[in-house]
């Protein structure tokens, strides 16, 4: 009885902290969208990964069924296509600040067929992550020690019987993202808490033959962690050793090559530019600390450059005309990513050292320089 009212009371006092802190995020949000809400991203994935809503930005309602949005991003030309999003949300990028305002609207409903499918294609992945490559090997080396402790008497059911509060919580979590969507940066946590259940719950005889065999099996397991973490190393580290010893500039010295530039042109903080291209991971905004209101694209970091291609090969009265409307909604700039070949770079200015082109909407900024 004692035991048990011990459980409660730590139950209720783990509750309590997770409310509290809970709170600082769930509280906040229930008030802006003016219902308790604990969150909105489970219904939008949901929506995303199994119903195969429209990702990332500029949905339409597409495909049909999927819901009709309630505030969407302004469509002000459709060929090619331009959206401008300039209020109600002030953000360097607004479409990806609060995608639960743009997507309020969405439908996130069971289907069977659809769910199996997500289901098979996650459990893949995460069987991936888990046991591919040196993974694999990883679990042969523990299973091997489970079987040699058992076969000498160590009783695991009692051991995992003392790890399952690491164990269940984490396998249960695992479960339920394969529900859903399934990423290596989403699964890293509870991987480790798994590993930590299965390490604990590891029992060997007592002797000097156990304390060899477990030299051994630490000595393998950091091989294979180092034969696994090396390869993937190697590129980013020979790049980074090329780039301080031939006093190169790492290729993201671009966003800020575009940031300092654009502060040369005479934009300030808070300034209102417009993208050619998606500009989801548009860094020199973030720098410069200005409004992307407008971009020329359908936004999806999945979807191919079309409408890009489209813009740069349209006549050029009509990229005047796009150019007027992202003048006349806000924009000073526009600023585009690597010219195709052929494209007319008539008003486009090279910023310098960059693959990055400037156009001036706004006649009292300074040139590229």
């Amino acid at each position: 009885v004692c035991a048990a009212g011990q459980m409660r009371r730590r139950v209720a006092l783990a509750a309590l902290a997770f409310l509290l802190v809970g709170s600082v995020y769930f509280v906040p949000l229930s008030v802006t969208k003016g219902r308790l809400t604990p969150g909105e991203s489970a219904r939008l994935n949901y929506a995303w990964y199994v119903n195969r809503t429209k990702l990332h930005v500029h949905w339409r309602g597409e495909p049909e069924g999927s819901g009709m949005p309630q505030h969407p991003t302004r469509k002000i030309m459709d060929d090619p296509p331009v959206y401008e999003f300039r209020t109600p949300l002030r953000a360097t990028y607004p479409p990806w600040y609060d995608p639960s305002y743009w997507y309020e609207g969405a439908r996130a409903r069971f289907d069977l067929a659809a769910q199996m499918s997500v289901l098979r294609a996650n459990a893949q992945t995460l069987y991936r992550l888990l046991f591919d490559r040196t993974q694999a090997l990883w679990c042969a080396v523990f299973l091997a020690l489970y079987l040699w402790g058992w076969r000498r008497g160590a009783r695991l059911t009692e051991a995992f019987a003392a790890s399952w509060t690491l164990l269940v919580p984490s396998l249960v979590m695992l479960s339920l993202l394969t529900l859903v969507h399934v990423e290596a940066r989403y699964t890293g946590a509870f991987v480790v808490l798994t590993w930590s259940a299965l390490v604990s719950a590891l029992r060997l005889p007592r002797g000097a033959t156990s304390g060899r065999v477990a030299t051994v099996a630490v000595v393998l397991l950091c091989a294979l962690m180092l034969a696994n973490l090396i390869p993937s190393s190697y590129g980013a580290a020979r790049a980074a050793w090329f780039d301080w010893t031939r006093g190169e500039e790492p290729a993201r010295r671009e966003h800020w090559e575009v940031s300092e530039a654009l502060r040369r042109m005479g934009l300030r903080e808070g300034d209102e530019v417009a993208s050619v291209g998606y500009a989801f991971d548009a860094l020199w905004a973030r720098l410069a600390r200005v409004r992307i209101v407008a971009e020329i694209t359908t936004g999806s970091l999945e979807a191919p450059t079309g409408d890009v291609e489209r813009f740069w090969s349209s006549e050029t009265r009509l990229r005047e005309q796009v150019y007027e409307l992202l003048a006349a909604n806000g924009a000073r700039v526009v600023v585009a990513h690597r010219m195709p070949p052929g494209a007319s770079l008539v008003g486009w200015q090279r910023i310098e050292g960059t693959s990055y082109y400037v156009y001036l909407l706004d006649a009292s900024l300074s040139p590229a320089r």
